[in-house]
């Protein structure tokens, strides 16, 4: 990153290229080269952490003023980001981060999947966060469509690229046995991509 001396946004030589090669991966989906884009990155946009929570984030506010715009005109489908030790999946937000129906990006937060020891990185706090298994909206938090605590267990996202579009699904090993936390489909454009529920 070479955001360091601007504050909590992304530098120019940074952003130049991140939109260099999203105008590339744009266009090879116009040419029919590719069926889907995805960005990985570091910070998620949208959290329910408690350092993340709604706009109280420097860093997270920051950076999502500046990346959501970029990541809805270059019609990127699912952007997957970590940091923050918990796992969510926003609805279907456009370049303002508001909820639609016509197609736009979907944030998932991955949670934790390396080294959680003492002294480490450990789950964060959910505060004013109501941890909701069946998959119902956070009245909370109008982003995020699924919210899930994972009980301090490891988990992983599987990406399976369809004709019926990108299966999402997250998976938790809690005694060294996989078990399937929560899937859902991106759909081309993320028109009609549903969310689900979790698995409890």
């Amino acid at each position: 990153s070479d955001h360091a001396d601007e504050g909590y946004v992304l530098g120019g030589a940074q952003m130049q290229w991140l939109t260099e090669d999203l105008q590339l991966a744009k266009q090879a989906e116009e040419d029919g080269d590719i069926d889907y884009i995805i960005v990985y990155m570091h910070h998620s946009l949208y959290s329910v952490a408690s350092a993340g929570l709604g706009d109280s984030y420097t860093e997270t506010k920051e950076l999502r003023k500046q990346l959501q715009g970029v990541f809805a005109e270059y019609g990127v489908d699912l952007v997957m980001g970590g940091h923050d030790h918990i796992y969510s999946v926003t609805e279907v937000l456009d370049a303002y981060g508001e909820v639609t129906t016509d197609g736009g990006v979907v944030y998932l937060t991955g949670a934790v999947a390396g080294n959680n020891s003492p002294g480490s990185a450990s789950y964060w706090d959910r505060e004013d966060v109501t941890i909701l298994y069946d998959g119902t909206l956070n009245t909370k938090d109008k982003y995020n469509a699924i919210i899930a605590g994972t009980d301090k267990t490891r988990c992983w996202t599987e990406l399976s690229v369809t004709s019926n579009g990108i299966e999402v699904t997250t998976y938790t090993a809690n005694d060294g046995t996989a078990k399937e936390l929560h899937s859902f489909t991106v759909k081309q454009n993320n028109v009609g991509t549903t969310f689900g529920t979790v698995s409890e």
